[in-house]
């Protein structure tokens, strides 16, 4: 059979491979669509923690949100299986320890994830197989789309119901992601009023399309009562934000993951009685995701970005996770070199090599068409070895040839924080230093400025 495998970091090939057998317990399903996220994107690039911790190893198998049909049943297998339409749970527990006799199988420390952890191979595949009892019967009313986002789902139902948020209370979701804007329709099936925060014009008009009550930036969010607060993103700030923003006594949902650490003052919890959330599995809501979708409460197939074959999927990951047809103005180039030409510039901390591949892309679009409106304005693609990570923050060190002409802008860019842009004028004085979380027309008003000065 065909199969989607990753060889080694940003590489892949479909190849022919032997297809599988039912063993006991198990049944092979055909697969008929499978959705990739940003995990898979991670595996791919080769940033996934799995693989830097031996819990995953190449060649891998990706797929984990998928559906399709059983074609064959293993010894000890009802038969009845065979030719029902069916999704799974990603997560394999051990089946012996206290978490999996708990129901918790989820947070098994011996589990396996499908195409994920302990190179359980996974749907990217023409056929899998799979344990019968992570089985899940798809009905007739839940299309193949709809059938390979019930993982997303499962998550994104479990943030909205550990939110508890009630008919007619506001819930606000940091991240207009797919689980955050699944998220939204979950809520919004429950009659909650919802809001959602994110950065770039068209991820908030998508979100207002789908008929949240607003789409605000961090700048422009209005101050009302927040009942729930689900932090679906990946930005280190926002589990900080999230604290600050509900209201007393209720709770905050953590489902997003940054790459660095996020330093939550815990003591904004205790002296507000919040409850905070983690969850990392949507197994226990997909049954209730199959159900939202099969009654037409909530349709998931709006947030489906595209279509593609088994041939196309590595060619449209790779195009994720890295940028092909670099911009001519977006270019490599020392800091030291951008002080010596006296002239300003901006400097990017998005290159695909350096970041979390998912956060590249956006920031890059985003930052190219306001560049394109400052010719006087260089913008630096800083590579990593030019960055040293200390006191917190992101800092620029000596080139390969060590001649990073010290200046007074040296200290200011010894910042607190983790900015992703900064903007520097012709003196080399830093006049802005930008978050993830930033309004295209503050970053166009900062170019503007070191431009004419």
């Amino acid at each position: 059979m065909r199969a989607f495998v990753v060889t080694g970091p940003g590489q892949s090939a479909v190849a022919d491979i032997d297809p599988p057998v039912a063993g006991p317990g198990q049944v092979v399903v055909d697969i008929d669509r499978v959705g990739v996220c940003g995990t898979d994107v991670e595996m791919f690039s080769g940033q996934m923690e799995y693989l830097h911790h031996g819990l995953a190893h190449h060649p891998l198998r990706l797929g984990h949100e998928w559906c399709g049909t059983v074609a064959a049943v293993g010894p000890g297998v009802d038969e009845s299986w065979l030719g029902r339409r069916t999704t799974g749970d990603t997560q394999i527990g051990c089946g012996r320890c206290h978490r999996c006799l708990t129901g918790r199988q989820y947070v098994c420390d011996d589990r396996y994830e499908i195409g994920l952890r302990r190179d359980f191979p996974g749907a990217l595949a023409e056929q899998m197989a799979v344990p019968v009892t992570t089985l899940l019967p798809l009905p007739d009313t839940v299309d193949d789309a709809a059938g390979a986002m019930v993982e997303p789902g499962g998550n994104a139902l479990r943030a909205v119901r550990s939110a508890q948020v009630e008919r007619g209370e506001r819930l606000l979701i940091l991240g207009p992601g797919t689980i955050g804007l699944l998220a939204a329709r979950f809520a919004q099936a429950q009659g909650c009023e919802v809001h959602v925060v994110g950065v770039t014009t068209p991820s908030l008009e998508f979100a207002r399309s789908l008929g949240v009550e607003g789409a605000w930036t961090a700048h422009d969010l209005p101050d009302l009562r927040w009942d729930g607060v689900i932090d679906a993103s990946n930005h280190a700030s926002s589990p900080v934000r999230a604290a600050e923003l509900i209201d007393a006594g209720r709770r905050i949902v953590y489902i997003g993951l940054s790459e660095t650490s996020s330093r939550l003052d815990t003591r904004t919890l205790v002296m507000n009685d919040v409850t905070a959330v983690g969850i990392l599995s949507g197994s226990p809501g997909l049954s209730g995701a199959i159900g939202l979708y099969a009654s037409g409460e909530v349709d998931p197939r709006p947030l489906v970005a595209a279509t593609v074959t088994l041939d196309d999927v590595g060619g449209d990951i790779s195009k994720i996770s890295t940028d092909p047809n670099p911009d001519p103005a977006f270019y490599t180039t020392s800091i030291a070199d951008a002080l010596a030409a006296h002239k300003p510039f901006v400097v990017a901390f998005a290159t695909p090599k350096f970041c979390v591949s998912k956060q590249c892309g956006p920031t890059l679009d985003r930052i190219k068409p306001i560049a394109a409106k400052h010719p006087g304005v260089t913008v630096i693609n800083v590579e990593p070895y030019q960055l040293q990570y200390a006191d917190g923050g992101l800092q620029p060190i000596l080139d390969a040839s060590g001649n990073l002409t010290p200046t007074k802008a040296t200290d200011e860019w010894h910042l607190p924080s983790e900015p992703w842009v900064f903007v520097v004028d012709k003196n080399g004085i830093v006049t802005n230093s930008f978050m993830l979380i930033f309004s295209d027309e503050e970053l166009d008003k900062a170019m503007t400025t070191v431009e004419k000065g």
